[in-house]
């Protein structure tokens, strides 16, 4: 933006390109709402494809996504009060959007909400999403999320089992086959954010939060455009992962119940 808003030949000032921006990536997310570029499958045969690709990497049964958030840097937010500013430092001392992103094994956005402030825990931004709310009441028995540890364990999101466990027992075998499965959302981040790089770390959006969660959802939509047109997948590190979100509230640190019925891995 402020490359093109300083070009003498161009013509346009810093916040004429700004306003263009904000529109053009609100008219993305718009079209891609009713078009469904960014959804969950619905029907009984998409639920079943999405579960069989994540069947190929692990033995986990009827997963439909993996969750997780990331961090997307911000400027520091003008007009809001001094405490809601604050809220937007995240944790690792810039301000942020904690971005709350779901895939399924090929890499496929199946949701976004990038609202939430950064310093926002993601087991804090699970619970107040609308999507936790609708897998509530429309999920069936046995279909669930992968999310790590800094999540909650619900009946339709299960997490690692807390600890180390031992070498070789369902526990074990269980954390090893979730770590696997649940990769492919980190991938997902990664590429996201190499398609993008106005999400990198140092890539700061100098936006607001609202312009700023618009950019970052018409990213999601314009990342899923180009997965169905087959072009190159670029892969890249989430630069905000660190493993400090794998840290959880007592109350959430429940063994799933059903590692005893997982093979060893391969």
């Amino acid at each position: 933006q402020r490359a093109v808003g300083s070009e003498e030949f161009i013509g346009l000032s810093q916040s004429s390109v700004s306003d263009t921006i904000h529109e053009v990536a609100h008219a993305i997310t718009v079209v891609g709402e009713r078009k469904r570029w960014v959804a969950f499958p619905e029907t009984p045969d998409a639920k079943e494809r999405t579960k069989a690709a994540f069947a190929r990497l692990g033995p986990i049964p009827g997963v439909l996504g993996c969750v997780d958030g990331t961090l997307i840097a911000i400027q520091k937010p003008h007009g809001l009060t001094a405490a809601d500013t604050a809220n937007y430092m995240s944790r690792k001392g810039f301000y942020a959007l904690n971005a709350m992103i779901t895939c399924d094994a090929d890499l496929w956005i199946l949701d976004v909400n990038p609202c939430f402030p950064g310093s926002c825990h993601d087991s804090w931004v699970w619970r107040r999403n609308q999507l936790r709310r609708d897998l509530e009441s429309e999920l069936r028995p046995g279909e669930c999320l992968l999310g790590d540890s800094g999540y909650p364990l619900e009946p339709w999101l299960l997490i690692p089992v807390p600890g180390r466990p031992a070498s070789g027992t369902p526990e074990s075998n269980y954390n090893k086959a979730h770590t696997t499965m649940r990769n492919v959302v980190e991938r997902c981040i990664g590429v996201l954010k190499s398609r993008f790089r106005c999400l990198q770390r140092y890539r700061t959006l100098l936006y607001n939060p609202d312009r700023a969660a618009t950019i970052v959802g018409a990213c999601a939509a314009l990342h899923n455009i180009a997965l169905a047109a087959h072009e190159p997948v670029l892969e890249g590190d989430d630069d905000d992962t660190d493993g400090d979100d794998n840290l959880n509230d007592s109350d959430d640190a429940e063994a799933p119940q059903a590692v005893a019925e997982l093979p060893p891995p391969p």
